[in-house]
């Protein structure tokens, strides 16, 4: 029995003794690897939220020395620009557990925004041996054997990502909207391989081959703009800059990991970034997410402030951005464009009384020109109606500057839009004899001309005044109205083709332009290859209004199928509908589409 005894104390003694030594060995690697990690930053009390990031992140480490914790250390340092930092971090999670990818993935980020593309390379590859799945990790490392001109490599992983079903990139939980998937990025990507290694013309027809099959992918117009640039053609450079223009063409791949990095910042410039990517990537509402973190940690940011308010009247929430104005003032009290752009801003939502306290402070703004203030006069009348105080803003400028045909001109404006005949006309002489070519002198005959119901006599000062003033739309509408009721379609036409070489991606003309060219009276001024063009960049143009939309989608549909593209047209026009129906439109408009629908479909089955 006390042998028994003794065996069993042995034992316990042995087990407790591997407790310890491991217990030991533990807490020395916890604290050898404790000291591993890089020391904290020094910040100042200013940036708390930052502080407050750093210090629960490496409070976490200090708890648990697992990868995962070490890693959100290494995303934090990482997010706010902190990079020597970063790397130590995720190599020694790496180091911990190299079966989590995540941190060879940010390495390579890391290296790849740096531009060694050879240390980006080696951490890409690491990644995909654990996951071979990663297709944004393969994409990168295309892109990074494209960096270092290893060109067999780089086109056959594109040409990979070319392959891939597009069905396996629709995203979903992510923070932001997936436009467009990854291979059409890649087929962007072996273009630009292509152009840069002399194979001009076989990264064009990937290109045109691109656009053809995904009409609205931006980036692609914008290539093809740059590649005709530098060949030399300005015809079709302008022709395809024109045509990016009118969409987003700035969109990058979603990067679910790199959008996970956004909210760990708390660094002004990485934020400011990661905004402005958001919302030119009409990422609405991840702008806003990235625009709340900012605010929050980092509420005295003027730019930060000045995003957000520009933005919340955006998105239609300008309440949230009423309790930023008082910040907003104090930055910018003395940047004239700066408070005239977000006062007018609050004006077009209806906010009176921030609108005036912007302006007030506008017009008190020292060193701002005579030009700027007369625009100032306008829109106190124009934006809040208040005739007294436009009229006493532009006579004191008048007498202050009576050299200035700027100031005249606004003043002719306001006189003529508060119905002061008499003084519009006076000032209209003065401006004629000091600046007889003044671009604006022809707008106001036409408008007097127009009072006085003296038509042909407007139409002829309209005319001249058109391509100066080519944004003014009671100019072009007036002579649309005139032209259409006199059946002078040539003129019709010469009138959006003026203003579609001065302000080439606006919606409306293009659809009117469109529309005029497929169903003109005049039958030999129709042309369905134009008509068709124009009608397709005013449906899919990033700038429109619904009823523009869908009357470009309307007139879509009829020029592709009597081009005889039965099933684009019968596609277009189900797209309309749909479009329509879920905007709640005119039941009897619904009702004409679907007539036209069911004509295509007929046709369209007896000729097969």
């Amino acid at each position: 029995m006390a042998v028994k005894n003794k065996s069993i104390f042995i034992s316990l003694t042995l087990i407790l003794i591997a407790v310890l030594i491991y217990l030991g060995l533990s807490f020395y690697g916890k604290k050898q690897l404790i000291s591993e990690l890089p020391e904290l930053p020094q910040l100042g009390e200013a940036e708390f939220a930052l502080n407050e990031s750093f210090s629960e992140a490496f409070q976490n480490v200090k708890n648990n020395t697992s990868a995962k914790n070490i890693g959100a250390l290494g995303m934090v340092f990482h997010a706010n620009n902190y990079f020597k930092e970063a790397e130590a971090c995720y190599e020694l999670a790496i180091a911990q557990d190299s079966k989590d990818w995540k941190w060879n993935y940010y390495l390579g980020c890391i290296k790849r925004e740096q531009g060694n593309s050879e240390d980006a390379i080696t951490h890409f590859k690491d990644v995909l041996k654990v996951n071979p799945k990663s297709h944004m990790t393969l994409y990168y490392l295309g892109e990074s054997y494209q960096q270092l001109d290893s060109i067999k490599k780089a086109e056959q992983i594109l040409k990979e990502i070319s392959g891939f079903n597009k069905s396996q990139f629709a995203y979903s939980n992510t923070k932001r909207t997936a436009y467009f998937p990854l291979p059409l990025y890649a087929r962007l990507q072996l273009s630009k391989l292509y152009t840069n290694n002399s194979k001009t013309d076989k990264g064009i027809e990937e290109l045109k081959t691109l656009v053809e099959e995904n009409i609205n992918f931006g980036p692609a117009y914008r290539q093809l703009s740059n590649i005709y640039g530098q060949l030399g053609n300005e015809e079709l450079r302008t022709y395809y800059s024109n045509r990016a223009n009118d969409l987003n063409i700035y969109m990058s791949p979603v990067d679910t990991l790199v959008d996970a990095l956004s909210l760990k910042s708390r660094s002004e410039t990485y934020l400011l970034k990661q905004i402005d990517d958001a919302i030119r990537s009409s990422n609405s509402h991840w702008a806003l997410e990235l625009l709340n973190l900012g605010l929050e940690s980092i509420p005295n940011s003027k730019y930060l402030i000045s995003k957000g308010i520009k933005h919340y009247i955006d998105m239609n929430a300008t309440n949230r951005a009423l309790p930023l104005l008082e910040k907003h003032v104090r930055h910018f009290k003395d940047n004239y464009q700066e408070i005239i752009e977000v006062g007018v801003g609050l004006s077009s939502k209806g906010f009176k009384k921030e609108t005036l306290n912007y302006f007030k402070i506008a017009e008190k703004i020292n060193g701002t020109n005579a030009s700027a203030k007369a625009t100032l006069a306008g829109m106190y009348f124009e934006k809040l109606g208040m005739k007294d105080k436009a009229v006493s803003l532009i006579n004191e400028l008048l007498e202050k500057h009576p050299n200035s045909p700027e100031v005249k001109s606004a003043a002719i404006f306001l006189f003529l839009k508060t119905e002061d005949i008499a003084k519009a006309k006076l000032y209209l002489s003065k401006l004629e004899k000091q600046a007889p070519l003044y671009k604006d002198i022809h707008v106001f005959k036409g408008i007097l001309a127009q009072r006085e119901k003296k038509a042909e006599v407007a139409v002829k000062h309209y005319e001249k005044a058109l391509k100066a003033n080519p944004e003014k739309k009671f100019i072009i509408n007036y002579l649309r109205t005139y032209y259409t009721k006199n059946q002078k379609w040539e003129k019709a036409i010469w009138l959006y083709k003026t203003v579609l070489e001065n302000t080439p991606n606006d919606s409306d003309i293009q659809e009117a332009y469109g529309s005029l060219l497929l169903s003109c009276p005049n039958k030999e001024l129709r042309n369905l290859e134009l008509a068709k063009e124009f009608s397709e960049r005013a449906f899919i143009n990033k700038v429109y209004t619904l009823p523009t939309r869908l009357e470009a989608g309307r007139s879509l549909a009829i020029a592709l199928f009597e081009l005889n593209s039965h099933g684009k047209a019968i596609y277009y026009m189900n797209k309309t509908i749909d479009m329509a129906k879920r905007a709640g439109a005119n039941k009897q408009y619904v009702f004409e589409l679907e007539g036209i629908l069911r004509d295509f479909q007929n046709i369209a089955s007896a000729s097969q």
